[in-house]
């Protein structure tokens, strides 16, 4: 995150500089935030576009509860994503 913040604060235009001065100021202080609150987790949404901040432990208790559905989820012996990524062409012809 620190490039993206180096690279936006020197491309922007001198022009409007007071503006993106502003907007660096805010793009720094949430990069200081995050760093300094690493307990928190920040995902988009599921339904919408938006942003979406949680505590890690809830949201991994969340996520546990999610997995924990037996009607749902079922667990097995082996990853099957290599064979159902070899499937993947047969199936999209059909």
């Amino acid at each position: 995150m620190h490039s993206i913040v180096t690279k936006y604060c020197f491309l922007v235009s001198s022009k409007k500089l007071k503006y993106s001065y502003q907007k660096c100021r805010l793009v720094k202080s949430t990069r200081y935030f995050t760093k300094n609150n690493t307990n928190i987790l920040f995902t988009k949404e599921e339904k919408g576009n938006r942003a979406v901040a949680i505590e890690k432990k809830e949201y991994f208790n969340k996520i546990k509860k999610l997995l924990a559905d037996v009607d749902t989820y079922t667990m097995t012996d082996k990853n099957p994503t290599k064979r159902l990524t070899e499937k993947m062409p047969e199936l999209s012809t059909k």
